[in-house]
């Protein structure tokens, strides 16, 4: 007998097949730590580096796709259904319209990073961070993203009461989830990789 699976399992499981590379841990790693090294020079160094903040916005999703169709689909057998070109449009128009959005306020409006209002900027963002990990972790179930939040939430809370300025803390917390979520994406992707050899295609070879 067949079992009945619904709508949302089915996306469920369809996720996590997906996301079991590693990759995704691996680009956002990189992310984090770009966004420290940017807040490093651009705000405590007075370095203008803006126009490298669009880079990761730009990249990350290319990225992801390349990896995958040469790493992750072949393995687990999924078909990346095609993307309608109006959709690709608008999501490239969004992202162009964010970065050109946060260049404008960095560079035309003039912004105290070292003011007040940005002293609880490392617990706002460190629980964004975290609470992302726990929806992840909530909707599909994956014992990772726990790990992830936990990481977190602790990182968070630490930071939060170091004796330094905001957005200091957020350059600290961005770049030590960075730095912990690339060797745990690189040792993801290596097991994937392990556990999912490509088969070899034989085809030719029962044709000789």
């Amino acid at each position: 007998m067949m079992e009945n699976l619904s709508l949302s399992e089915i996306k469920k499981n369809a996720y996590n097949s997906i996301n079991q590379d590693g990759l995704a841990e691996i680009a956002l790693g990189f992310m984090l730590l770009w966004l420290s090294v940017f807040l490093y020079l651009h705000v405590f160094k007075g370095e203008d580096v803006v126009v490298f903040l669009i880079l990761p916005a730009i990249l990350i999703g290319p990225f992801l796709q390349k990896m995958r169709k040469k790493f992750t689909y072949p393995r687990v057998g999924y078909a990346n259904l095609v993307t309608p070109r109006r959709t690709k449009l608008v999501m490239f128009v969004l992202i162009i319209a964010l970065a050109l959005g946060i260049f404008a306020a960095v560079n035309y409006v003039k912004i105290d990073f070292h003011a007040d209002i940005f002293y609880f900027a490392p617990l706002v963002i460190g629980l964004f961070l975290a609470s992302a990990q726990a929806y992840r972790y909530k909707r599909y179930q994956t014992k990772r993203y726990f790990i992830y939040f936990l990481a977190g939430l602790i990182s968070t809370i630490t930071v939060y009461f170091f004796p330094m300025r905001g957005l200091l803390r957020v350059m600290i917390i961005f770049s030590s989830l960075g730095i912990f979520l690339i060797p745990i994406g690189l040792i993801t992707f290596n097991k994937f990789n392990r556990n999912f050899p490509l088969q070899k295609d034989n085809s030719k070879k029962d044709e000789q």
